[in-house]
C-alpha cells in the first residue's frame, strides 16, 4: 500500500473506524484507492506545473516541478477523502454549540497537509 493508501485508510480509521472493521479486504481496498490516486496526481501535474520558462535555471525549475506535484497531490487527496467520506462526522462525536465556537474552523488544505505529513506551499 503506497503513501495515499496510508494516509486515506488513517483517516478513515480515524473517522469511521467501524467502517473499517467490517471490510472484507481492507489491505486490497486502501490499496487500490491508494493506486488510482497516485494515478491521478500522475496526469495531473504535469498541466499544474506548466512549460519551461525562458531563462528557468535548474533550482527554479525543480521546485515549480515539485510545487506542482504537492498542489496534484493536496487537490485529488482532499478530493478523494471528500468523495469517500463527504459528509460524514467522526464516530462518537458530539458538536455542540459551545465547541464550535470554542474551537476555529482548520482550513481544508491545512488539514490535508497535516494529514499526509507535509508543510501546506500557499
Amino acid at each position: 500500500m503506497n503513501q495515499y493508501g496510508q494516509t486515506v485508510k488513517a483517516t478513515w480509521e480515524r473517522m469511521q473506524p467501524s467502517e473499517v472493521a467490517e471490510m472484507l479486504d481492507p489491505e486490497e481496498f486502501f490499496t487500490r484507492i491508494g493506486e488510482k490516486i497516485a494515478s491521478q496526481i500522475a496526469q495531473r501535474w504535469p498541466a499544474l506545473a506548466g512549460e519551461d520558462q525562458p531563462g528557468e535555471g535548474h533550482v527554479a525549475k525543480a521546485q515549480r516541478l515539485r510545487t506542482a506535484q504537492l498542489e496534484a497531490e493536496q487537490q485529488v487527496m482532499r478530493e478523494t477523502l471528500e468523495e469517500l467520506l463527504g459528509g460524514r462526522e467522526e464516530e462518537g462525536l458530539e458538536e455542540s454549540p459551545a465547541r464550535q465556537d470554542e474551537e476555529p474552523l482548520e482550513d481544508s488544505r491545512d488539514w490535508l497537509a497535516r494529514e499526509m505529513g507535509m508543510a501546506r506551499t500557499t
